[in-house]
């Protein structure tokens, strides 16, 4: 196989699987975590199957991706404990900051020698 005919089939199996492998994250997470795509492109690839047998699976692996997004949403993001618990860890983690920051009274260490 030649060079151009595997960057084609990589493409073919790599495009529909980079919208469901698409993660949010923040600009302190470091960059995306690709290794888990790149696998799953490589065993589709290495099966070296007919077109149609790899689009059923990419379908199938895009609605997991789906469904496991949206019962996320639904059940984490949306939820009001989650919500409230956020609230309370957040105020938490500022106090003990503010605590951490608050300038502290040194005791005296050193004590009047007499001889």
């Amino acid at each position: 196989m030649s060079e151009s005919e595997f960057d084609q089939r990589w493409m073919a199996v790599a495009l529909p699987f980079n919208l469901c492998f698409n993660f949010s994250r923040l600009s302190d997470q470091g960059p995306p975590f690709m290794r888990p795509f790149k696998y799953l492109v490589a065993v589709l690839l290495e099966a070296n199957k007919p077109e149609h047998e790899p689009n059923g699976i990419i379908n199938a692996i895009q609605e997991f991706m789906q469904n496991a997004q949206a019962f996320h949403q639904q059940r984490v993001f949306a939820s009001p404990e989650v919500q409230r618990r956020g609230r309370e860890w957040l105020r938490s983690v500022g106090r003990r900051a503010h605590k951490s920051l608050s300038p502290q009274k040194r005791s005296s260490t050193t004590e009047s020698a007499s001889y």
